[in-house]
C-alpha cells in the first residue's frame, strides 16, 4: 500500500498557489480526494481561486454540461479540475435547478410520474416498466389477489419493487387485515396428513410396555448422561 504524502502547509502553498495546479490535479497525485484537498487548504488559511472557476463554470456552461449533457457535478468538477461542491454553488449561484435523488439516479427526469413518487425512485429498475404496469398489476394484484411477494418471485425482482410500482400506478395496497385475508386463501396445509413425513399417524402409536422410567434412566447411565446423537451432556 502507497504511502500519502502529508498535506502540510508548504507543500499546498508550493502546489496550488506556485505552480498553480488544480485540486483535483494535486488530489490524484497525491492519492487524497478533491475534498480533502479542499478542506486541508482551507484548514491552513489557503485562499481558494474562486475567480478562476467563475469564469469557467458560466451560466452557459452549466446548462450545457448539466442540463443538456446530463453530466453530473463530481463529472463536471473532474472536466474543470474543482471539486463537487464548487460545481453545487454555481448552479444555486446561477439559479439553475438541481436534479432529484431520483432523477440523478436514473439519469433522465420521469414525467410520469407525480413529485411524491419521485422520492422513492432510486431504488427502480427500468427494465420492469415494460412488466410492472398498471394493467398487469390490477390483473395480478387486484384480481387474482396474489401478494406482492408473489408477483415479485414470478417477476423475478423485489417485493419493495412491486410496491413501489403500485404506489407509482396509484393502486390502492392492502392493509395489514386485507392481507391475512389474502395469506389464508393461499395457505397449503402442511400438518397432518398433509405433511411431507406422513408416517400413517405412527407417532400416536404408545409406547411398548417395557419402555418405564426405570429403562430411560438406566440408559441415561449407560451413556453416562450424554446423548448419542448430539454429544451433548444431560445437566443433572
Amino acid at each position: 500500500m502507497s504511502v500519502k504524502i502529508n498535506l502540510t502547509k508548504e507543500f499546498l502553498i508550493e502546489e496550488y498557489s506556485k505552480n498553480k495546479k488544480t485540486i483535483y490535479q494535486i488530489a490524484k497525485e497525491t492519492g487524497y480526494t478533491g475534498t480533502g484537498i479542499w478542506h486541508s487548504l482551507i484548514r491552513h488559511g489557503i485562499s481558494i481561486r474562486k475567480k478562476y472557476y467563475s469564469k469557467i463554470l458560466t451560466k452557459e456552461f452549466l446548462i450545457k454540461e448539466y442540463i443538456v449533457n446530463k453530466k453530473t457535478t463530481i463529472q463536471i468538477a473532474k472536466q474543470i479540475g474543482c471539486v463537487s461542491s464548487t460545481v453545487f454553488q454555481a448552479l444555486k449561484f446561477h439559479g439553475i435547478k438541481m436534479r432529484t435523488i431520483g432523477e440523478s439516479k436514473l439519469g433522465k427526469p420521469r414525467p410520469d410520474l407525480t413529485i411524491r413518487n419521485r422520492t422513492i425512485m432510486p431504488d427502480i429498475n427500468l427494465k420492469y416498466d415494460k412488466i410492472l404496469t398498471k394493467d398487469f398489476l390490477i390483473k395480478e394484484y387486484i384480481i387474482l389477489q396474489k401478494s406482492t411477494i408473489k408477483i415479485a418471485q414470478e417477476v423475478g425482482c423485489g417485493a419493495r419493487t412491486v410496491q413501489l410500482y403500485l404506489k407509482i400506478h396509484d393502486i390502492k395496497t392492502r392493509t395489514v387485515l386485507e392481507a391475512i385475508k389474502i395469506a389464508k386463501l393461499w395457505y397449503i396445509p402442511c400438518s397432518g396428513k398433509d405433511h411431507w413425513n406422513w408416517n400413517n399417524g405412527s407417532s400416536f402409536e404408545p409406547y411398548p410396555i417395557g419402555w418405564s422410567k426405570i429403562l430411560k434412566e438406566s440408559i441415561r447411565v449407560r451413556d453416562n448422561h450424554v446423548c448419542q446423537i448430539c454429544g451433548k451432556k444431560q445437566k443433572i
